[in-house]
């Protein structure tokens, strides 16, 4: 998925260690994620 915004370390989506912090940017990012599997507008399905 990509997204118009980076994660935020300020929101807590990136680790002191420099990771994605998977669990906060899936809560925090929850819509995106939901319009992504209804293969809403501006999704882009492979077959």
């Amino acid at each position: 998925m990509i997204l118009a915004d980076q994660p935020d370390s300020r929101r807590g989506e990136i680790t002191d260690k420099g990771y994605i912090a998977q669990s906060v940017a899936r809560s925090l990012r929850a819509d995106a994620i939901k319009a992504m599997f209804a293969g809403g507008p501006g999704v882009i399905v492979a077959d």
